[in-house]
C-alpha cells in the first residue's frame, strides 16, 4: 500500500501529504526488496544510478549521487562489478545504495536480511542501524524476525491478521506486552493463567493453576478475585537444585528438567511443573554451577524470580 502496488481503502500520508492515487514511480519512495532485485546486466554503479536516470538527473548529479552511495555503503572498488561477482552482503549494500540515491521521503525494507547467514545478518543489522541514523530517512522495515525488529527500530508495530496489537518502543514492546499474543510473539514468554487472591504492599498475590502462589506488580485493572494472565521471560528465571533456592526471590515453583539445549553462551532448559505445564529457562553459561553440564534431564529443580519481573497481561 505504501509503495503503491496494492489497492486499499483509507488514506496514506507522507509528511502530511496524501499520496493516494499517486503512481508508484512518483511517490518518492525507496524500496529494498527481499531478493534485492538487482539488474544482473548492470554494474554496481549502473544499478545505483538507475533511479536517477529514470528521473532524468543531470550526468554530473548522477555521478555525485552514485559516488556518495558507494562511499556511504563501503562499496569502494566494486563499482564496475556485476551482481553475480558480489557476496550477499555486498549485493544488499548495492540495493540499499540504489534505494537511498534518489533521496527518498520514505525507505521501505522488505526483509532484506532474510537471505544472509546469521553472522552476516548480525553485522548488517548494526550497519543498517548506523546507516539509517546517518542519513535520517524515515524507514519502514518489515520482518518476521523478532530480535531483528527490536535491534533496528525506534518504534515497533506488532500486527496480527491485519490488526495492530501494540505500538511502542522496542523496550516497551518487550518488557510491557499488552496481551498474550504480543508477549509470546516478541521473544519467548512463559504465560500463566492466574487468579488474584489478595493485594499486599503494592503487589498482587496470585494463585496459579498448579496451586503455586506468586506475586506480581499491582495493576489498575486487576481486582481481587478476577482472573488474569502473568508473563515471565525465560532469562528472568533462576534455576537451582530442588530445595536450595536463592535467598530474596519470593516467587518459586518446583519442577523436573525435561530438556537441555546447549547454545554456547547460554543453555535453553525446559522444565516440567507438577501440573505438566512447561517452562522455558534461558540460563547463562558463566561457570561451574551455572553451565549446561550442571543440569541433567530428570533432575528436580526450583525456579525462582523477582515479583517485579512478572508482567500482568491481557487476554
Amino acid at each position: 500500500m505504501l509503495a503503491g502496488f496494492a489497492e486499499y481503502d483509507g488514506r496514506v500520508l507522507i509528511d502530511g501529504v496524501r499520496i493516494d492515487g499517486v503512481p508508484p514511480h512518483k511517490r518518492g519512495i525507496g524500496i529494498v526488496f527481499q531478493d534485492y532485485a538487482l539488474f544482473p546486466h548492470m554494474t554496481v554503479e549502473q544499478n545505483i544510478g538507475f533511479g536517477l536516470r529514470m528521473r532524468n538527473w543531470t550526468a554530473s548529479a548522477q555521478k555525485d549521487a552514485v559516488e556518495r552511495g558507494i562511499r556511504l555503503l563501503r562499496l569502494d572498488g566494486l563499482g564496475s562489478r556485476y551482481p553475480h561477482e558480489l557476496s550477499g552482503g555486498q549485493q544488499q549494500r548495492v540495493a540499499l545504495a540504489r534505494a537511498i540515491a534518489i533521496n527518498p521521503a520514505l525507505l521501505l525494507l522488505d526483509e532484506p536480511l532474510a537471505a544472509l547467514d546469521k553472522n552476516l545478518r548480525d553485522d548488517m543489522q548494526v550497519e543498517l542501524r548506523q546507516l539509517q541514523q546517518s542519513v535520517g530517512i524515515t524507514t519502514m522495515f518489515v520482518t518476521h524476525d523478532q530480535e531483528e525488529a527490536l535491534a533496528l527500530s525506534d518504534k515497533v508495530i506488532v500486527m496480527n491478521h491485519g490488526e495492530v496489537r501494540q505500538f511502542g518502543t522496542p523496550m516497551e514492546i518487550y518488557n510491557s506486552p499488552v496481551d498474550r499474543f504480543v508477549a509470546d510473539f516478541i521473544g519467548k514468554s512463559n504465560i500463566f493463567a492466574a487468579q488474584i487472591v489478595a493485594e499486599e504492599g503494592g503487589y498482587l498475590v496470585c494463585r496459579l493453576a498448579n496451586g503455586a502462589v506468586v506475586k506480581a506488580p499491582a495493576s489498575a485493572n486487576a481486582v481481587q478475585g478476577s482472573s488474569i494472565y502473568l508473563s515471565i521471560r525465560p532469562e528472568l528465571l533462576l534455576l537451582a537444585h530442588a530445595g536450595r533456592p536463592p535467598a530474596g526471590l519470593e516467587n518459586r515453583m518446583e519442577g523436573i528438567i525435561e530438556n537441555v539445549t546447549y547454545l554456547g553462551h547460554r543453555s535453553k532448559i525446559r522444565v516440567r511443573l507438577n501440573d505438566d505445564a512447561r517452562l522455558d529457562v534461558n540460563q547463562p553459561n558463566v561457570g561451574i554451577g551455572q553451565d549446561a553440564s550442571w543440569w541433567q534431564i530428570g533432575q528436580a529443580v526450583t525456579l525462582s524470580w523477582l515479583p517485579e519481573n512478572t508482567v500482568v497481561i491481557g487476554d
